[in-house]
């Protein structure tokens, strides 16, 4: 399944961790959204996104330490049925012991942050946007001829690496090449990189010091547009 892991999003943004027995590497998170679940907490859970993390706040934090016990435990045992990847506070609020006791009842991640709600929720839909992404991977050769950017596509074995050597030995440079990745947040990049030698599968590994005078990553800019085009011209 495409998505992030808890563990993940709790290295990542330096949460506190509430319930660590709980093994939040087998937790996914699969929806870029979050939640904020002021009507659940009232009890109706019609259209209730189970897939979102739930962000806790003043208010939500508020209502819950003025509802009794017996509908506290009720509503937070119905919510945590749903197996929601987490629930996140916000401004260092500390969840009723109520709240983690369901959580370590069903394995539901609890973590707690310094960050306001509103700068917390921004934060997190922009990360998990980009990280879930739809992703399309090309595998080709990208050189630098006459100043433009020519990504040279196709199969394994049809000869890309062959025709970048051969625009080389003409004087192009070869910028990048093996896999590049496009992402909806057109963000550009190269899985692997072997600076100054180039591979065939006739010639093997080739010295292209010589052709390569300089090298720049400014490049990217230009590279980044270029696949945008190609990716926008293929859709």
């Amino acid at each position: 399944m495409h998505g992030v892991t808890v563990t993940e999003l709790i290295q990542r943004n330096h949460f506190k961790n509430l319930t660590p027995e709980i093994n939040t590497d087998e937790i996914i998170i699969s929806a870029p959204d979050i939640n904020r679940p002021a009507l659940p907490l009232t009890g109706f859970f019609a259209h209730f996104d189970n897939a979102r993390l739930q962000v806790i706040g003043n208010a939500e934090t508020e209502y819950i330490g003025l509802m009794d016990d017996a509908r506290r435990e009720e509503i937070f045992d119905y919510m945590c049925r749903f197996r929601v990847p987490g629930f996140i506070f916000s401004r260092n609020l500390q969840p009723h012991e109520t709240v983690l006791k369901k959580c370590h009842e069903y394995g539901v991640p609890c973590m707690v942050t310094s960050q306001t709600t509103a700068d917390l929720t921004s934060e997190l839909i922009r990360w998990l946007k980009t990280k879930l992404a739809p992703q399309l991977s090309i595998h080709g050769v990208l050189v630098d001829v006459y100043g433009e950017g020519v990504l040279i596509m196709g199969d394994s074995g049809v000869g890309k690496s062959e025709a970048a050597l051969e625009l080389i030995r003409r004087g192009h440079r070869e910028r990048v090449r093996r896999r590049w990745s496009s992402y909806a947040a057109v963000t550009v990049w190269s899985r692997t990189m072997s600076w100054n030698f180039a591979r065939s599968r006739k010639l093997r590994w080739w010295d292209v010091r010589p052709r390569l005078p300089s090298i720049s990553l400014s490049f990217a800019a230009s590279a980044s547009s270029m696949c945008a085009h190609c990716s926008a011209r293929s859709a």
